[in-house]
């Protein structure tokens, strides 16, 4: 679980939480504003453009969603305000805007992604913009409303909030507690989720804030920083849809080809294989089968020595270790070969008693005795070479699944050198 903590904590600062830290201080900084002036004022919103589009593109309806609400700006008729801190204090401006942005983060939370060409898809992208727009056109016609909002629960209360030790003290109430709430909400649906999307909305939701109740300067850099927050969020997507297996969370075949290519000598591979798997699978079901592999996976990812785990296909993985030979690594493979056999699960059994309906069923089954789930143990066979022994990755894949079936063929459950 630590490790894990770590890199989700490691996916979330490279290279969204550098790409905040950046745009936070190019926002501050006298250089940041004047390279920001140079690169001209159509820059952010060309880029949250290409965000929008990846979006489109790839399916990923909540990034277009984020987008055309950060969009909305650059539309003068529409706005026709100025959101900086000192007018969404007095009410002048920005506080429904902001309120309403706020708002479809939250809600944008709790949702996934949907397919574009799809209602549903076309609705979660478009209803958030739709709640925006329809705030600004508010806020416009009734800046009475927005005072309100500035002034809730009360003018003291505010002038109180606003000497407040911390940063949010800068904002009225109102839109303080929404913020808490957005970022509250995209912070659970990363930590269930885990996804490239819900990391870039958790770290956009500080830059809307910044962009909306900022200083007017600001705004162009903190809407630049959210196009490529959003945008990096898409191609992180792909990435993993592209280079990560969705069952066991591993990386696929491809990405231990791209490892290969650039790996540098000596380094180790095995092949590992699930003893008996087409039985298994056929005997239990698929499902259950899927949960073989997601536990076999578990225990390749705690492998030492360094060994980085991939899913090659089907039951089977791969091990590499980067600067070893094939000695070195054979007892951090003897060690997960024997933490997958004693990694036991429970199954229940697929026999179940046959009942009826109305008293007599409810008879039989009150009578019929209870099945205890049954034990059930995994074992894998492994065969590892390295590059001393062959000049190409094939090659040294071919020996290391070559000593994989002399495993098999001596018993299995146990680990041979090729």
């Amino acid at each position: 679980m630590g490790t894990e903590l770590r890199r989700e904590a490691l996916r979330l600062l490279v290279p969204g939480g550098l790409i905040l830290i950046g745009t936070v201080w190019a926002a501050r900084a006298p250089i940041g504003r004047a390279w920001m002036a140079q690169a001209g004022p159509a820059l952010p919103w060309l880029v949250l453009a290409a965000a929008i589009l990846l979006g489109w593109r790839f399916q990923r309806s909540r990034v277009v969603a984020v987008g055309l609400v950060l969009t909305l700006p650059a539309v003068p008729a529409l706005y026709g305000l100025t959101a900086t801190a000192s007018q969404a204090a007095d009410g002048d401006g920005g506080t429904l805007v902001l309120l309403a942005i706020l708002l479809a983060l939250a809600g944008l939370a709790g949702t996934r992604d949907r397919g574009l060409r799809s209602v549903p898809g076309v609705l979660q992208a478009l209803l958030p913009a739709l709640l925006v727009a329809s705030a600004a056109w508010t806020e416009s016609r009734r800046p009475g409303l927005a005072l309100t909002v500035a002034e809730w629960p009360s003018p003291e209360a505010v002038a109180r909030w606003s000497s407040l030790p911390w940063g949010l003290g800068d904002l009225p109430p109102a839109l303080s507690l929404a913020l808490i709430v957005a970022l509250s909400a995209l912070l659970v649906s990363l930590v269930l989720h885990r996804g490239p999307v819900e990391r870039g909305l958790l770290l956009v939701a500080p830059l809307v804030v910044g962009a909306f109740a900022g200083t007017e300067a600001a705004q162009p850099t903190m809407i630049l920083g959210a196009g490529l927050l959003l945008a990096v969020s898409v191609v992180e997507t792909s990435y993993s849809l592209a280079y990560r297996d969705e069952l066991t969370v591993l990386p696929t075949r491809r990405a231990l080809k791209q490892a290969l290519e650039g790996m540098g000598r000596p380094y180790a591979l095995a092949m590992v294989d699930v003893d008996h798997f087409k039985r298994f699978n056929d005997r239990h079901g698929h499902d259950v089968g899927d949960q073989v592999l997601r536990m076999v996976a578990s225990q390749l990812s705690k492998c030492g020595g360094g060994g980085k785990a991939f899913r090659y296909g089907g039951e089977e993985f791969t091990l590499l270790f980067p600067k070893r030979d094939r000695e070195a690594v054979v007892p951090f493979l003897e060690e997960v070969r024997a933490g997958v056999e004693g990694a036991t699960f429970r199954v229940r059994s697929r026999t179940r008693p046959r009942t009826g309906k109305g008293s007599s069923g409810k008879s039989r089954r009150s009578k019929a005795p209870k099945r205890q789930p049954r034990g059930l143990s995994v074992t894998v066979s492994i065969g590892v070479s390295d590059s001393n022994r062959a000049d190409s990755a094939e090659a040294i894949l071919k020996k290391a699944d070559q000593a994989l079936y002399r495993a098999k063929r001596a018993g299995r459950n146990r680990v041979a050198k090729g």
